[in-house]
């Protein structure tokens, strides 16, 4: 159900919250619908990264820009939600998409996981970064094995950054590396010229 444009009825959010869980959609939302693809991409050189989310849904597409920390939390908090989710007997059945062969771009400020168990899917809304009080928002719906498959990618995407010591977890490059653990004056890079 889509409340006609300028019109906003109070019953509205009543009945997309009964059909849809916490994965409410506010006036102003992008409903993408049913995602057909979903990938965790890092773009360019270790330590120069960007991360993102492509997403491609019978709605259209989009593209999520997102913090190394954003991805890493997400891939975690699908695997929590996986475990947790119980699983139904019926079918998937994702909502219409608001619109048809849109594409979109967002900086996302916040990104929210949702399980709806009468669909048996899982919901992601993603919040744009926005100095404006009106923070576009797109929301999508998403099945068990396409989120589990990007959890997988995105743990994969985030870990293969440039390396870490093996004792304290810092990065060794680009710069020598000062290990803290190894009474703070162990310098890798100049003991390892050594030998």
């Amino acid at each position: 159900m889509v409340a006609p444009a300028g019109l906003w009825p109070v019953s509205f959010v009543e009945i997309i919250q009964r059909e849809y869980g916490g994965c409410l959609m506010a006036r102003g939302d992008q409903e993408l619908g049913m995602a057909s693809r979903l990938q965790a991409e890092a773009i360019g050189a270790p330590g120069q990264r960007r991360f993102r989310l492509v997403v491609e849904a019978e709605g259209g597409s989009a593209l999520l820009w997102v913090e190394k920390e954003q991805l890493l939390e997400l891939a975690i908090a699908i695997k929590r939600v996986l475990v947790a989710a119980p699983q139904a007997a019926s079918p998937p059945v994702a909502p219409r998409p608001s619109g048809r062969n849109t594409s979109r771009e967002l900086t996302v400020s916040s990104l929210s996981l949702y399980h709806d168990s009468k669909r048996n899917l899982f919901c992601l809304r993603a919040e744009e970064a926005s100095e404006t009080e009106e923070r576009p928002r797109l929301r999508f719906w998403a099945g068990e094995q396409l989120l589990a498959g990007v959890s997988e990618e995105a743990l994969r995407v985030v870990a293969a950054g440039r390396p870490r010591c093996p004792l304290c977890g810092a990065l060794t490059e680009p710069d020598p590396h000062v290990c803290a653990r190894g009474n703070g004056h162990f310098n890798i890079a100049r003991e390892e010229g050594l030998k």
